[in-house]
């Protein structure tokens, strides 16, 4: 009988009856809330909650962006091209990073995370590997990978009435291998990696000057 049960969980499973849909090999795997399961990652314990200080702990140029304010009361600006601030003081292995960003002209700017920086302070895709949750040049929603200068596009999707110029909530939940995107505040999707990043450093990633971001918010909890 228990063989049976198993045997019966396992098809649900498969059948994505357990929340989530399986694509062919060549699409991502996409995730409702409810669904936590898990893809070949070693065991953590997510009970730890860590408290976050980005703007004391980010690394950044500060020719190519300023830090103003503290907490979520904080407003981040980019004054360069290609720039990005992240803070590997504290780790974030799980858990919920939230921005709003608004961006003076089309350029792809968001979140970074689970970043392999390699002890580098300065980066941009080589020698790295991260996730990049963001607003694209052309306005959609943007979850891709880069590896070690190998980039991948796990979700796109758009954003209703977005435009350049206006605010634009981005929120980004990790758990295990599952990653959650949200766009003001709606869920977008969500895609769960077979060969995932484990790296602990996050931050932001800015492709032109002029990005602001405010009520930047860092959590261990899931915030759903």
């Amino acid at each position: 009988m228990k063989r049976k049960i198993v045997l019966f969980l396992c098809t649900l499973i498969s059948l994505g009856l357990m929340g989530c849909k399986q694509g062919n090999n060549h699409e991502p795997i996409y995730c409702e809330e409810e669904d936590d399961v898990t893809i070949n990652i070693p065991q953590y314990d997510d009970s730890i909650k860590y408290e976050y200080d980005f703007a004391n702990n980010a690394i950044y140029d500060d020719e190519a962006a300023a830090i103003l304010g503290i907490g979520e009361d904080q407003t981040i600006s980019t004054y360069k091209q290609n720039t990005i601030l992240f803070d590997r003081t504290t780790p974030f292995s799980y858990g919920t990073i939230e921005v709003t960003i608004n961006e003076s002209i089309a350029c792809d700017a968001g979140i970074i995370f689970c970043v392999e920086d390699n002890g580098l302070d300065t980066f941009w895709e080589g020698n790295v590997a991260y996730y990049f949750y963001f607003v694209s040049k052309d306005g959609t929603a943007y979850l891709g990978k880069t590896d070690y200068g190998n980039w991948s596009e796990l979700l796109v999707t758009t954003i209703p009435g977005y435009s350049v110029g206006t605010d634009v909530k981005l929120k980004v939940i990790l758990k295990g291998t599952k990653i959650l995107c949200y766009a003001n505040d709606e869920l977008i999707g969500g895609y769960k990696d077979k060969n995932p990043i484990m790296g602990t450093s996050y931050g932001l990633r800015a492709g032109g000057s002029g990005v602001s971001y405010t009520n930047l918010s860092i959590t261990s909890e899931y915030k759903y």
